[in-house]
């Protein structure tokens, strides 16, 4: 059990979570200001997001949507590391998009669509420097399906973070059906 003891703005990063765990009545204080992105910097947590039921104007034709354009921010603020051992990226980002056809519970199988166009070179002498060309990371990839309806889930990874903009469908409809 778990109680709400005030509200906050979206996007706030000082929200206190007051936990409940189990018979022992153990209370826990967290807030969401790391970035492990991890629970307690060990356990994972999936964050995702679902749209709604996409009809593309009617409920009778069977469509399909071949390409789906997705929009993140880039999230990656420097390196650690060094030029021998190799450098690991400071919140890096990752997600996944999926379908679900007619209605279906189950979603597709995941595709990345958080990818780097450009390979990052972090400066050896100030490792906040990569200079990514980019703020935003555009990726276009198959939708595999078809039916009436369509819906998208959107699926964090393990350990990394992202910032969803926005997407856009390129859709057709079958108008024989």
């Amino acid at each position: 059990m778990s109680t709400q003891i005030s509200n906050t703005n979206t996007g706030d990063s000082a929200i206190v979570l007051i936990c409940r765990e189990g018979s022992n009545n153990k209370i826990t204080f967290g807030a969401f200001t790391g970035i492990s992105f991890l629970d307690w910097t060990t356990t994972n947590y999936t964050s995702f997001a679902e749209t709604g039921f996409d009809f593309v104007g009617d409920l009778v034709t069977k469509k399909n949507a071949p390409y789906i354009v997705t929009y993140c921010r880039v999230t990656e603020t420097g390196f650690t590391g060094n030029e021998n051992d190799g450098y690991t990226a400071i919140r890096p980002s990752g997600l996944k998009v999926s379908a679900a056809w007619d209605f279906a519970e189950d979603f597709g199988t995941a595709q990345q669509i958080y990818r780097l166009k450009f390979p990052l070179f972090p400066n050896n002498s100030d490792l906040t420097d990569f200079n990514y060309p980019d703020d935003v990371i555009t990726s276009r990839v198959k939708i595999r399906g078809h039916g009436r309806s369509m819906r998208l889930k959107y699926e964090s990874e393990q350990g990394k973070d992202f910032l969803l903009l926005g997407w856009g469908l390129i859709q057709g409809r079958n108008p024989r059906y």
